[in-house]
């Protein structure tokens, strides 16, 4: 922790020293102000658009960047439509998937024992671990289709995404990746088995009674390592058929996820994934929509960012007043001087541009200076990739990721503040007489 501390005041004061060096003391401070907000400014924004885009990166390997489903319950068609929409030049992975809570209860050997007829005795003296059902969401995809998204080795503890496999009918049965926390929690490991039970009111289907639940017997294959917290300790993944007879009792999916050359253009792409499937109806069958839009820790931090941005832009704002104080006091001490030139034929649009062009300059210096901290900062952050508790945070460490925009829209906010709060200023030197300022 100290490293990056010593690092960032060396830099601040480095920064400091910079401007006390080249402005007069008053102009200086304002200068200093201005650059310590841009560099802020930067960091919380390099800092916000790391979590966003890491976020995306890891939830695009299990997700996709674009989903589209189709309206009703009758999208058999799964097979046909993934191959078309592999094909288009701007998506490499289009995977089908099954969706659905279940509730998941693992099969201790208590249990085994207690099929076997054991007595209750040794079943009291074995460590059983929790037997109640937890509701977990269940994801049925297809292993093959799955593997062409980019990273998605790196989901697996095994480092496979062959754990994903169906079963055997009658002597194995089929595979289930639980998310790693979620293992944790229960107490799972490879190779223990658990019970997945899906009710009758999440079966989806056109008939008003759809039943008794169904159930399945599966094996945990491997330990799914995301990186997102949320998906680490509720998801659990299967083969897309094992789903699908699970969930629905036939054949059809739930949606196609799409995994894109560029994660940054999922708009764009969606919406011509949308357009091409729905040409020549008259009503849209098909939808699609962005992986972010639905995802909660994505929607939240895109909000952080906007409120935090608004709030860190009022230290830039409150810097740049201080400049109006500085200027003031200049104007007050060089009066004979505004006078003389006054005198000797400059016009007030002059005397107006100089003091404009001082409070600019300021500005201008003290936005590049914060650009130069906040680039070091945030540089350091990014090197040394602050832990986080997952707890309670979507991510293990702080990730920071530096954009242009990032560094953009801070120094054009510092130089925008710091024209506008000169305008008065210099306009009260422009109109000052010279016969006023010689009775001093």
């Amino acid at each position: 922790l100290w490293a990056p501390l010593t690092f960032g005041v060396g830099v601040m004061v480095l920064g400091s020293a910079w401007l006390v060096r080249i402005f007069v003391p008053t102009v200086a401070v304002s200068a200093i102000g201005i650059a310590w907000g841009v560099a802020a400014l930067f960091c919380v924004m390099s800092v916000t658009s790391g979590f966003e885009s890491e976020l995306l990166r890891r939830m695009g390997r299990i997700n996709g960047h674009v989903l589209t489903t189709k309206y009703g319950l009758d999208f058999f068609e799964w097979e046909a439509l993934s191959d078309e929409l592999k094909r288009r030049p701007d998506v490499v992975a289009a995977s089908p998937f099954v969706y659905g809570a279940v509730a998941m209860q693992p099969i201790f050997a208590q249990e085994e024992g207690e099929g076997e007829g054991e007595g209750e005795g040794a079943d009291e003296d074995q460590d059983t671990g929790p037997r109640d059902p937890t509701v977990v969401g269940l994801k049925g995809v297809d292993a093959k289709r799955m593997g062409d998204f980019e990273g998605v080795e790196s989901l697996f503890v095994g480092g496979s995404v062959d754990a994903i496999r169906p079963g055997q009918f009658h002597t194995d049965p089929p595979g289930v990746v639980v998310g790693e926390r979620l293992a944790r929690r229960l107490k799972l490991e490879p190779g223990d088995l658990v019970r997945i039970v899906a009710a009758a009111e999440v079966q989806a289907s056109f008939e008003v009674e759809s039943g008794a639940p169904r159930a399945a017997t599966f094996v945990v294959t491997d330990l799914l390592q995301s990186g997102v917290s949320d998906i680490d300790a509720t998801m659990v993944l299967v083969d897309i058929r094992a789903g699908m007879s699970l969930l629905y009792g036939e054949g059809r999916a739930t949606g196609i996820e799409l995994g894109l050359v560029d994660a940054r253009s999922d708009d764009e792409v969606a919406a011509a994934v949308a357009e091409s499937l729905n040409a020549d109806r008259h009503l849209a069958l098909y939808r699609t929509n962005t992986t972010a839009e639905g995802s909660t820790p994505i929607i939240v931090m895109r909000n952080i960012r906007r409120i935090v941005s608004v709030i860190m832009s009022l230290i830039v704002l409150v810097a740049g007043t201080t400049l109006i104080g500085a200027l003031l006091l200049i104007v007050r001490r060089r009066q004979w001087q505004i006078a003389v030139l006054s005198t000797v034929g400059a016009r007030r649009t002059t005397i107006f541009a100089i003091f404009e062009a001082a409070g600019l300059v300021a500005g201008v210096a003290g936005a590049l200076t914060g650009l130069a901290l906040g680039g070091a900062l945030s540089t350091a952050l990014a090197n040394y990739r602050w832990p986080l508790d997952a707890q309670v945070y979507p991510l293990d460490y702080m990730p920071v990721d530096v954009r242009w925009m990032d560094a953009v829209v801070p120094a054009l906010v510092a130089v925008a503040v710091c024209a506008l709060v000169s305008g008065p200023v210099a306009l009260h030197a422009s109109r000052l007489r010279p016969i006023d300022a010689m009775r001093l």
